[in-house]
């Protein structure tokens, strides 16, 4: 159960609220009626390869964290 909540807490939920969500908020602050083709793409080069990385760390772990809740409800 440790295991479970400390994975959760370091692994899905800090790199949540320290890199997602401002990224999602530098992206939510945006104008893109006002950008052309250029300022997408550098948009998009400086926002995705970073998010699509620390989601593709979080995904795994909260798998990880499921399957070790699951267990753990099953020992009890």
């Amino acid at each position: 159960m440790v295991l479970a909540l400390l994975t959760y807490l370091l692994g899905v939920q800090l790199p949540t609220f320290t890199i997602n969500i401002p990224l999602n908020k530098q992206l939510q602050a945006l104008n893109v009626d006002r950008m052309d083709e250029a300022m997408h793409e550098s948009a998009r080069l400086d926002f995705e390869p970073r998010w699509n990385q620390w989601n593709l760390t979080r995904t795994p772990l909260a798998c990880f964290v499921s399957a070790l809740l699951i267990l753990v409800l099953f020992r009890l």
